[in-house]
């Protein structure tokens, strides 16, 4: 027997994630800092067999369209969310689940269906709707000390061994001054960067973050003379520690302090016993020079997929100025219609 359902309740969500292993881009959490900062509302999507005592789920946001009121559509939150199974047989409920998913968005008018996927909880690459867009840089912490430090790029090595000489001190709090010094540090490279806008986050959404129970964070530092050049925040959850936001005043970047903060990190998530630090990839998956960065920690590399679904050709092409000829399958944008009117 399987049911498929709708999950909206604090308390529910957080048991039925008890049935899997997840990441903090699942927790209930982070769902309700996306909705305060008007990203969409949060829907646990779920279906399980009983017979099988087998699950699987999908936390996604529903949107409405701009410039339309009867059509919405389902995204996932900023970072590495997507699908969850409770063990390996349970993808065999994939195709059920998708089905009944496009079924209940038809329903309620919603026109598509994007979510980022998890490479560290899962494998999409035989999942249909599922496609290819990049890599992720991620450190393996069970391996060896010396194996993971060799496989830092040489001139890591030798700027981390600068740093220390200079007298750079690394550590971590979550003190006060360290959420003032992190946001103010953030805010200025947002700024110098030009960065998009969706990263000029408010006031309110680092007192959601970190006021929240459900994430368990870290906020790294790099000090020089008492004086923070560079902060960042990590989450710690599960078996992985993932790099969230950070940022390093301007006038101290020829020194590479992110350096330092990452290996700092990555000494502690060895110590803790966790399995991966996960780095990220580069801007809009690019191999561009944060990606080239990243990669310089690391030479493991996970691929990065998401899952895109039409659940209304006819509307999703008229919605994006498409012919009703047009294939909508090769789009470097998606939804389509999005990047004719961002919001």
């Amino acid at each position: 027997m399987k049911k498929f359902r709708l999950i909206k309740k604090k308390e529910e969500w957080c048991r039925q994630l008890t049935n899997y292993k997840n990441d903090w881009y699942h927790t209930w959490c982070f769902h309700q800092i996306a909705l305060n900062n008007n990203e969409g509302k949060p829907i646990l999507f779920v279906m399980d067999d009983f017979l099988l005592n087998e699950s699987i789920a999908i936390p996604l946001l529903v949107r409405p369209i701009p410039g339309n009121q009867k059509y919405k559509d389902l995204t996932s939150v900023y970072g590495y969310s997507g699908f969850l199974f409770s063990n390996q047989n349970s993808t065999k409920l994939y195709n059920d689940f998708i089905d009944e998913l496009n079924i209940w968005s038809k329903q309620n008018n919603i026109i598509s269906i994007f979510s980022r996927l998890n490479s560290l909880l899962m494998d999409p690459k035989n999942l249909k709707n599922t496609f290819l867009v990049g890599e992720t840089i991620t450190i393996e912490l069970q391996t060896k000390e010396s194996t993971q430090i060799s496989n830092y790029r040489s001139v890591f090595r030798n700027l981390l061994r600068r740093l220390e000489k200079n007298n750079f001190e690394v550590n971590w709090s979550n003190s006060i001054k360290s959420k003032k010094d992190f946001i103010n540090i953030y805010r200025k490279n947002m700024k110098n960067l030009n960065a998009d806008k969706y990263y000029n986050f408010s006031d309110s959404y680092f007192d959601d973050l970190f006021n929240c129970e459900d994430i368990n964070y870290r906020i790294y530092y790099v000090k020089l003379n008492n004086q923070t050049v560079c902060s960042g925040i990590f989450i710690f959850n599960g078996e992985i520690v993932q790099y969230h936001l950070s940022g390093a005043l301007s006038e101290y970047k020829k020194y590479s302090p992110t350096i330092m903060l990452i290996d700092k990190v990555r000494k502690d998530a060895n110590s803790l016993g966790f399995k991966f630090l996960h780095l990220g990839g580069g801007l809009a998956n690019s191999k561009d020079s944060l990606f080239n960065f990243k990669s310089g920690f690391s030479k493991k590399v996970k691929k990065f997929y998401v899952f895109k679904m039409i659940t209304n050709d006819f509307v999703y092409k008229k919605l994006s100025k498409l012919s009703l000829n047009n294939s909508t399958t090769n789009e470097n944008f998606f939804p389509l219609y999005r990047s004719l009117n961002k919001n």
